[in-house]
């Protein structure tokens, strides 16, 4: 059985994403919390991913946070190998 697959689109698939959690959490950024939640990580390894240097945050005050396209972009780059 041969299966065709469809070239992907890694824009449209991070809109859909980004469209997807945005709607979801109704915000367009995210802590360590969502980061949990999304990834199925504990709450030790969500806060060191935020405060990796390969990780986009932005600091708000005290609190790291990181914008839901940042997020997906960088997820995708790391599944792809990047």
């Amino acid at each position: 059985m041969r299966y065709q697959y469809q070239s992907l689109n890694v824009e449209q698939l991070i809109t859909e994403e980004v469209n997807r959690l945005t709607k979801k959490y109704n915000k367009s950024f995210i802590g360590y919390k969502e980061i949990m939640e999304i990834m199925g990580i504990g709450r030790d390894s969500a806060k060191a991913l935020l405060n990796s240097n390969q990780f986009p945050i932005v600091q708000l005050g005290n609190r790291k946070v990181t914008s839901i396209t940042a997020f997906v972009a960088w997820q995708i780059s790391k599944l792809a190998g990047g």
